[in-house]
């Protein structure tokens, strides 16, 4: 028996849930909403229709790389999609986003108990004596409040909010509420200037997570132009958002409440294109579902826009690319066991950016994990062709659990709960 070592290259990331939802359901697009702002990461996650056309829903769900599938639906169109992802297995054997623990409900995904807590240390550094002697907060989070308003699903997925029905036991708005301080959105002109650039629930989700695109593809900022009350438009905006495309609703007729904080963003967005490209004259963007008069809205880009039609092939990888979420890397030093025909690297996972705790033990998350140099190639491989469809072989092979292992084009994603803390990774046999 020979023992070496290694340098492993190890990244913590959310776990990617794509929600699969009936075609046409603005319910279950809601749900799908509320639960991706109780997830760290959230923002990112897919909302995938699924209906008669099955080509683009597997086309989304291989655009953005989802790790996970979870169906808001019993339409037998929606459970048949998520069964047949068979190399993306659930990654609890309980499959559900929540269990029952001793205490009460526990999440099985991270969630935004981790940020929140964060974010509640920053406000209290804010907090400023009062003239009784008491200490006052700010209130840093922006909530809204507007279910029965034509445009409450428009900016409910701009801004995201938190569940309040049967589905979620957890109660995240509340405990948001009580750890950031919330002001609550009403829809006039004046108080909505700017608001889609405030400290929302779904910002809350991407605090701390960097976030890298692809290079290529279509990524411009701008504004979404569509119908707040179709649903078509409503996912694809969204799905928009969460491939990182950084763009505010604006209704294509009827109702101008947005127009002032619309401009406002249109302006800023050119600014910034402006200074980030000083080589290129790029403009801000305006996106749409369909073919419509685009002169109806030179009032919101005084310095003109460019024009991106969204489509089937939009979401083919090559067009708009969702981008890499996780946190830092790190650099472990792993423990090469070589013996008979076999070999494995076993090393200690470095030091979480996770809370960890009763409440968080758990959770799961992705570890990506990569071999600078690969020990001993004739004996056993750490190097994983991006085929997404061996993730059960993968697991098989070199974790044992079919269910744990995700490939990705540069290392192999493993699910782990926070509690974990080493790993050993057995090499996939050559012969």
């Amino acid at each position: 028996m020979r023992m070496n070592t290694v340098s492993v290259r190890v990244t913590y990331r959310p776990i990617r849930i794509a929600w699969c939802i009936a075609e046409g359901s603005l319910d279950e697009f809601r749900k799908a909403i509320r639960l991706s702002t109780t997830l760290w990461g959230g923002k990112f996650n897919p909302i995938i229709s699924v209906g008669g056309d099955l080509k683009q829903a597997d086309t989304l769900l291989r655009t953005f790389r989802a790790d996970a599938l979870y169906a808001l639906s019993d339409a037998h169109e929606v459970t048949g999609f998520v069964a047949r992802a068979e190399h993306l297995p659930w990654p609890d054997l309980h499959r559900g986003l929540f269990i029952q623990g001793a205490g009460g409900p526990l999440p099985v995904l991270l969630d935004v108990y981790h940020p929140l807590r964060k974010l509640s240390e920053v406000r209290e550094k804010q907090r400023r004596p009062g003239l009784d002697g008491a200490y006052c907060y700010p209130n840093l989070l922006t909530r809204l409040r507007a279910d029965t308003d034509p445009l409450a699903d428009a900016l409910l997925a701009t801004l995201g909010d938190y569940p309040d029905g049967d589905y979620c036991p957890i109660k995240y708005g509340a405990f948001a509420d009580r750890l950031l301080g919330s002001d609550f959105l009403e829809l006039k002109p004046e108080l909505l200037s700017e608001y889609g650039e405030r400290l929302s629930p779904i910002a809350v989700t991407e605090e701390e997570l960097l976030v890298y695109k692809a290079r290529g593809g279509w990524d411009t900022a701008g504004v979404f132009v569509g119908d707040p009350a179709s649903f078509s438009d409503l996912v694809a905006f969204w799905n928009l958002r969460a491939a990182n495309v950084q763009v505010l609703f604006f209704p294509e007729k009827g109702d101008d409440r947005l127009l002032l904080a619309t401009r406002s963003w249109a302006t800023k967005v050119k600014s910034f294109l402006a200074e980030s490209q000083p080589r290129f004259t790029e403009v801000p963007a305006l996106w749409c579902t369909h073919d419509t008069d685009w002169n109806l809205y030179k009032n919101i880009f005084e310095a003109g826009c460019s024009v991106h039609l969204l489509s089937n092939s939009t979401w083919n990888g090559l067009n708009v690319r969702p981008p890499r979420v996780h946190f830092d890397e790190e650099s472990v030093l792993g423990t090469v066991d070589e013996g008979e025909g076999s070999i494995a690297v076993s090393f200690t996972l470095p030091k979480k950016p996770f809370l960890e705790g009763a409440e968080t033990q758990y959770q799961h998350a992705i570890v990506t994990t990569r071999l600078l140099v690969d020990p001993n190639p004739t004996v056993g491989a750490f190097r994983f062709p991006c085929i997404r469809q061996l993730n059960r072989f993968y697991g098989s092979q070199v974790l044992f659990s079919q269910s744990r292992a995700r490939v990705e084009p540069n290392g192999l994603g493993i699910v782990v709960k926070l509690h974990e803390r080493n790993l050993q990774l057995h090499g996939v046999s050559t012969l």
